[in-house]
């Protein structure tokens, strides 16, 4: 088909074009809207009157038929709308016409969608007689949501993907990626219904199911933990669901998020109030005689410093110093030239805290060998495989594996009665616990770099964080740790 869109006396090479690509456009438009491979007549009259250059945007005349008669009318409105869908830009010389003949349509489709569901539900009733009551159905089926729940969760899952934040690497942050988990998670545990049925009593139902702390595939109660993250999962998706583009709304009110208590929760069983169980220090002091340098290593700064896989993983040169503080007036600080010190400004995604702390004499060494260990092999970071690769994994979904399965490795041939299996998590409470018993609360929180400060300025951090009273602690406290210590030497 060929197209003459004007002469060039008086149409300029820009307008042209314009009219060539809107005819293309049209043409690729109808044929994937109609499924064929040619020009349909309605089509094609609005392809000439956009080659001859009419004024956009172009006019639908409505017929003398629609303009008298609300059903004729009707017809008049699947033809503009047509040609709106497939990239038409329309405006009716009778707009109230076409309002008349939508409102026909909607009628005739209410009419259709009520009998479908009227024999929909003759036919149910009458293969299954046995029931007492009559399906659900929506108040207006006409403009229920037909997406079902786990379409959405997918939706709201490619969202999450989308939409969040990510690492240098391309990567979601940590919590984004385990929401997109938890979606995933629902998906697999709940059925699929029409998204039109989730009414507040469903979402409830939701709701409940997370806060009664269901079986995991280990056939025990989830964790209080695990619920409340489930829960927080659910609410953001009815959050997301009630501002997207589906037809659907939050109910109103308030959900009870309530969530179970159980008798073997920590906090609910008497001693559990005490706090986390660590290591004693002589079985602390078998793990250290059994460790190579690395190992030992880690667990010198995980005692030291109360670090855990995210800390001493990160580890690099540039965080220790050494000689006499630079603030030990202010801090008022008996320091020494053979003084050591890490510190450690925390790439948390909650917090942005600096951290001090004095080093033992007996980790010094162990520090120096990871320098150079480091330095040797080009890397950065002090903690490395067998491979001199990193061992705390950035981008990985479980970024602490490496250290869980050197520790586990590590305590395994002393398992007893008498030597329990606490995590390797639990070697960072060991300075903090004794830290909160001997000194202050204030103290401790200041070995864990809680909180945040109030600027970068380190000056102003010492004056308003007691990271004097810290090391002394630290120095004073050694003699507790020293069978441990002397198990750290470099061999």
């Amino acid at each position: 088909m060929e197209f003459i869109v004007g002469r060039p006396a008086d149409t300029s090479e820009n307008e042209a074009k314009r009219r060539i690509d809107s005819i293309k456009s049209l043409y690729r438009n109808q044929c994937d809207e109609q499924g064929v491979d040619y020009w349909k007549p309605i089509s094609l009259t609005y392809a000439r009157k956009i080659a001859r250059g009419e004024q956009n945007p172009l006019i639908y005349n409505v017929s003398h038929m629609g303009k008298r008669d609300q059903y004729h009318a009707s017809e008049d409105f699947f033809i503009f709308r047509q040609l709106q869908r497939v990239g038409v830009n329309l405006v009716a010389d009778d707009p109230f016409a076409l309002q008349r003949g939508e409102a026909v349509v909607k009628q005739l489709f209410q009419e259709q969608i009520d009998k479908a569901v009227a024999q929909a539900i003759r036919d149910v009733r009458s293969k299954y007689p046995e029931l007492d009551e009559p399906p659900v159905v929506p108040d207006d089926p006409s403009t229920a949501e037909l997406t079902t729940f786990h379409e959405a969760l997918r939706q709201f899952r490619q969202y999450l993907l989308e939409t969040s934040p990510k690492t240098e690497a391309g990567q979601l942050i940590d919590n984004r990626r385990k929401r997109r988990d938890q979606a995933r998670w629902l998906i697999e545990t709940h059925d699929d219904i029409p998204l039109w049925q989730l009414n507040k009593t469903e979402c409830q139902k939701l709701v409940s199911y997370w806060g009664n702390r269901p079986e995991t595939k280990k056939s025990k109660r989830c964790s209080n933990s695990h619920s409340k993250h489930m829960i927080a999962c659910l609410t953001a998706f009815f959050e997301w669901c009630d501002e997207s583009d589906l037809r659907w709304n939050k109910p109103k009110g308030k959900l009870d998020r309530t969530i179970l208590k159980l008798p073997q929760d920590k906090k609910n069983n008497g001693f559990g109030q005490i706090g986390p169980e660590t290591y004693k220090v002589h079985q602390l002091a078998q793990l250290a005689k059994a460790a190579d340098n690395q190992g030992k290593l880690i667990l010198g700064l995980s005692l030291n410093c109360a670090f855990g896989a995210a800390e001493i993983g990160r580890i690099t040169a540039e965080c220790f110093f050494s000689g006499v503080h630079p603030h030990a007036e202010l801090l008022n600080l008996d320091s020494t030239p053979d003084d050591w010190f890490c510190y450690f400004r925390w790439n948390r995604p909650k917090s942005d805290v600096y951290g001090e702390w004095l080093l033992w004499e007996e980790v010094i060494p162990l520090v120096e060998w990871g320098i150079d260990r480091a330095k040797n092999v080009g890397q950065d970071r002090l903690i490395l495989s067998k491979r001199n690769r990193p061992f705390y994994r950035d981008h990985a979904k479980n970024k602490q594996t490496s250290f869980a399965n050197w520790f586990n490795a590590l305590r395994k041939p002393f398992l007893s009665d008498d030597f329990p299996a606490h995590p390797f998590g639990t070697l960072r409470d060991t300075l903090p616990s004794i830290l909160r018993h001997e000194y202050s609360q204030e103290i401790s929180s200041v070995c864990l770099a809680h909180g945040e400060t109030g600027s970068d300025s380190l000056i102003e951090c010492y004056t308003s964080r007691p990271f004097g009273k810290l090391h002394t602690a630290i120095r004073e406290l050694k003699g507790k740790f020293q069978p441990v210590l002397d198990e750290l030497v470099v061999t």
